[in-house]
């Protein structure tokens, strides 16, 4: 008698992956409508708030190869953790006032963002079958397109309601979300027990 041995969808692994591409663009793309408020309340130029929307994508490209190291060495589950809380540092830092706290708290949430790009697609391919990876990928997509309209289109008027800091910290509720959608998914332990 022939017995199926394919696997139960994993739902709430893909619950958990599309509420954190809530949060691997949002923060980022969120500075971009208020940029005439931070430069003038931050007293920067052009050119020196420029170095704030492109430091993200330099963490990109040097970050990385130590992402890589940092998932392979610790496992997929807490790296993703990790990811998760480090975004949230970030922005809290980001949020903090100043212009040292911006470029800090850019520079952390740049680093653990690169660190979530590198795993989630490991998690994809680790949890889901093979013929479904394309529509969870698919998923994860559309949730990082959408958390960014999200943010281009209400941290204006969050800004002008509550100051541009009130406006990108009420972005971690986002983080707070994704971070209980991991829980849920693969369990405390799992989520911060180190190795592969």
């Amino acid at each position: 008698m022939h017995l199926s041995t394919r696997r139960p969808f994993p739902w709430r692994v893909l619950v958990a992956i599309i509420l954190i591409g809530f949060i691997l663009r949002g923060p980022i793309i969120a500075v971009a409508p208020i940029s005439g408020i931070m430069r003038s309340d931050l007293g920067l130029n052009a050119a020196q708030f420029g170095l704030v929307t492109s430091l993200p994508v330099l963490c990109f490209a040097v970050v990385t190869p130590f992402a890589s190291y940092f998932v392979g060495k610790g496992g997929a589950n807490f790296a993703t953790m990790i990811a998760i809380l480090g975004v949230g540092v970030g922005s809290i830092i980001r949020s903090a006032g100043g212009v040292e706290a911006v470029f800090v708290g850019t520079i952390v949430m740049g680093a653990f963002i690169t660190v979530g790009n590198v795993v989630i697609p490991v998690i994809i391919r680790r949890d889901i079958s093979p013929e479904r990876v394309a529509i969870v990928t698919g998923s994860y997509t559309s949730a990082l397109n959408v958390g960014s309209m999200i943010t281009s289109v209400a941290t204006a008027p969050l800004a002008l309601a509550f100051g541009w800091q009130i406006a990108l910290l009420s972005w971690t509720g986002f983080v707070i979300i994704a971070a209980i959608g991991w829980l849920v998914a693969i369990g405390p332990r799992a989520a911060f027990t180190v190795g592969p």
